[in-house]
């Protein structure tokens, strides 16, 4: 299907010749190409077919740039492109021609009549249909650390959850089976942590109760905690304090409470 919107007279052309464009009303077929008719000041294509001649104009195929033969009907056989003449863009479907879409030029109804000229281009734009010669490539980059940004920004969004731990949170794994007894693993999680670091536990006295080594792909910054000392004893009820070490990206501390 034609595009109108730019099909036509490109805006560095000077004629004034009308260009009406369609497709050749005798079994045209519906070339889904881009085209361009190229006007020269000297003769540098060759008509086929029809009353073969020299034509100062060439057809491309400018999708895939490619040249492509050409039937022209010279209505006044003045070998020049004026009033009421036909280009015609040609095809081969296994060695045999076919003409495709046309350029049929008019004098202008007013003004002044500028035959096309060196520099003179007419454009056929047509929408294009999938083909199974199509190819698509799709770039993807990998994911990656804005060291500025993540320096400024990453710890900040640091959080520990639930904060404050109470028995009823939603947070615990379950048992692992429906006869089991009990609660389940108690767990809490610090999330949006930086790919390496290291948390480190505090009691309010200062007392360091455990050390958790945190190493994630990019996209998994979460670290759990089963509320256990390094010595697997179970912590007492109270406010702890967390200090995450993450290199270059900096530190940070913060307080979490476990209440019963």
């Amino acid at each position: 299907t034609l595009i109108v919107s730019t099909t036509g007279w490109t805006e560095q052309s000077q004629s004034t010749l009308e260009a009406t464009i369609s497709l050749y009303p005798q079994g045209g077929v519906r070339f889904p190409r881009d085209i361009e008719i190229r006007f020269f000041d000297t003769f540098v294509d060759t008509s086929v077919l029809v009353n073969p001649k020299p034509v100062k104009f060439e057809i491309w195929n400018v999708s895939e740039n490619e040249k492509m033969d050409i039937l022209f009907f010279d209505k006044t056989n003045n070998d020049t492109v004026d009033n009421k003449d036909k280009i015609v863009a040609v095809i081969y479907d296994g060695g045999v021609p076919k003409a495709t879409w046309q350029l049929e030029t008019l004098y202008p109804a007013t003004g002044d009549t500028i035959l096309p000229a060196a520099g003179d281009v007419v454009k056929i734009s047509l929408t294009k249909p999938f083909e199974k010669i199509d190819r698509y490539e799709i770039k993807t980059a990998a994911a990656t650390v804005d060291m500025t940004r993540a320096k400024k920004e990453f710890l900040d969004k640091v959080a520990v959850v639930p904060n404050p731990y109470v028995v009823s949170s939603s947070y615990e794994v379950p048992p692992p089976s429906v006869f089991s007894a009990g609660r389940g693993e108690r767990r809490v999680y610090f999330n949006n942590l930086p790919q390496t670091c290291t948390i480190r536990i505090y009691t309010m006295n200062g007392e360091l109760i455990r050390v958790l080594e945190h190493n994630s792909s990019l996209l998994n910054g979460t670290e759990p905690w089963d509320l256990l000392t390094d010595e697997g004893l179970d912590i007492a009820y109270g406010v702890y304090i967390y200090h995450i070490d993450a290199g270059e990206y900096g530190e940070k501390t913060g307080k979490f409470a476990i209440i019963k």
